[in-house]
């Protein structure tokens, strides 16, 4: 039986709670923190806590010593992404002494949350358009062993295996022999599957440079030679590349590192032409329909003062925000079924520009569309042809005119290809697959499909007992009030897209009250 002084915290600390931790959005945060993996998580949950409506914590998976790999999900409707909005993903300290990446994409996520109060904000606009990911830390194991202030020392590169990161995924062009995927790689590559992200960055430090892909070559005897190594669509990603790059005050002879002694010009760099290497992250991203771009903010590796780390935010800021924008650009559809104007999903497309010579029937890379049909591209402003294509359907060759700074709608019907009869015997149609190239495609099996934070494990037990039993992996009352109270956000914002109001609040309350009860008991 709970002690009466026990039952009396309770009732004190779930009123705190109720009153001030979820009426009153917090303002004004200062982050004092970079990586370091327990500040950072206490301050994700507090924001995911206060600013409820409009974001959303989850973790892509855990790394190998178990800590949990965080993601915000930054949108005015972070329960339900509506039809053809796009989705944008920021990425940090892959490489794990990246701590100013880190810290940037905190400010990052920060910055969007309380300029989304003023109506006429340019971010709280990104918002409304647009879904935005934030994975600050995604080797949390490797910047644990990080010396803070360090800025070329290799501590904490690496992972708890002593892997690296960011050559660990599937090379696109050769199979890596002897290779372990890393927990964090399958996570990332779990939730590249689960997503359509249009456009990513990854920020690391120790350079100051963005790089944008290919960063494997051909062929191994290749790889000391420094040729650049471009993509089919390399027009966009040196767009990219170089309007992040204009945006954070790059010079025209670029930034210079003493400790790399070389200078890129514009302060962009082809990844094969500086640095060759296989498998990295930025390649794996492209060969699965999204744009991602290296962003290296900082010469110093592991920077930790206070001042140099909050003018690294200011002279990033645009440039991240602007990446965002950049999303609202190009072309977005729906691929729809001319008779029934169902969505065909896993439709491939395929664009070519009118400035190939004439009959060269070369396309660019392809990709496909989403369940609900949709696709997006961030295409430059010019003409160009669409090809769409699905078995079963006639293939579609479409004109494009993209326009400059604004998205350029399209809607393709696809018209069903006539079956002639040939016998008696109805044909049956064969269940299709989305057409892959073997070398590209990679498939998890070893490990189990993304959770949200939310989520908790299946139990045939009474309906609190799951949760009764979890209470002690919560270290305190904001964490597990915000784990507890996002399950029932989801369901009303599912069920009643557009209000925010939690119509199951009378329900949430007293149990809510319980666990605050047991979970206090625990600690008595």
């Amino acid at each position: 039986m709970m002690e009466p002084y026990g039952f009396l915290i309770a009732v004190v600390s779930f009123l705190f709670i109720q009153l001030w931790g979820i009426a009153a959005p917090a303002q004004g945060h200062n982050v004092n923190v970079t990586c370091e993996y327990e500040a950072m998580t206490d301050l994700l949950h507090d924001l995911a806590l206060n600013y409820s409506n409009i974001v959303r914590l989850e973790s892509i998976g855990k790394t190998e010593e178990d800590r949990e790999i965080w993601v915000m999900i930054v949108s005015d409707s972070p329960y339900n992404r509506p039809l053809l909005r796009p989705q944008v993903k920021f990425v940090g300290n892959v490489n794990g002494m990246s701590g100013p990446a880190c810290y940037v994409l905190l400010r990052l996520t920060i910055h969007l949350l309380e300029q989304y109060e003023s109506e006429a904000s340019m971010e709280r606009q990104l918002m409304e358009s647009s879904e935005i990911h934030i994975i600050p830390n995604l080797n949390p194991d490797g910047y644990a062993k990080a010396v803070p202030g360090s800025c070329s020392g290799p501590e904490g590169r690496v992972n708890a295996n002593n892997i690296n990161l960011n050559t660990n995924f599937p090379d696109i062009f050769r199979e890596k022999e002897g290779e372990i995927i890393q927990r964090e790689t399958a996570a990332m590559i779990r939730y590249l599957q689960k997503n359509k992200f249009v456009i990513s960055v990854s920020v690391i430090s120790g350079a100051h440079v963005v790089v944008y892909p290919f960063d494997s070559v051909l062929a191994e005897e290749y790889f000391a030679d420094g040729e650049p190594h471009l993509t089919p669509d390399d027009d966009i990603f040196k767009q990219l590349a170089l309007t992040y790059a204009k945006k954070t005050g790059s010079p025209t002879e670029g930034w210079v590192c003493p400790r790399l002694n070389r200078k890129f010009p514009y302060g962009i760099i082809n990844g094969a032409e500086w640095n060759p290497q296989s498998g990295t992250m930025m390649d794996y991203n492209y060969i699965h329909e999204t744009f991602e771009i290296m962003a290296g903010i900082s010469c110093c590796r592991n920077e930790n003062d206070t001042a140099v780390l909050d003018k690294l935010w200011w002279n990033n800021r645009e440039g991240l925000l602007h990446v965002v924008h950049e999303v609202e650009t190009g072309i977005r559809g729906q691929v729809l079924d001319s008779e029934t104007y169902e969505p065909i999903p896993e439709a491939k497309l395929e664009k070519k520009s009118y400035h190939y010579i004439e009959g060269d029937d070369e396309f660019s890379m392809q990709w496909y569309t989403t369940q609900d049909g949709e696709f997006w591209r961030p295409w430059q402003p010019g003409k160009h042809k669409l090809r769409v294509e699905k078995p079963g359907y006639k293939t579609a060759v479409v004109n494009v005119e993209v326009r400059y700074k604004q998205p350029t709608f399209l809607r393709v019907e696809l018209e069903k290809v006539l079956v002639v009869m040939k016998s008696p015997t109805p044909i049956q149609n064969e269940k299709t697959e989305k057409p892959t190239t073997p070398q590209y495609d990679f498939p998890i099996t070893a490990t189990t499909s993304v959770t949200e934070y939310n989520s908790t494990t299946q139990h045939k037990d009474k309906p609190l007992e799951p949760e009764i039993r979890s209470l002690k992996h919560y270290s305190s009352l904001t964490q597990l009030d915000h784990s507890f109270l996002n399950l029932f956000r989801g369901i009303q914002q599912r069920n009643n897209a557009g209000s925010r109001n939690l119509k199951a609040l009378p329900i949430v309350v007293p149990i809510q009250f319980v666990l605050h009860i047991v979970f206090l008991q625990n600690l008595l």
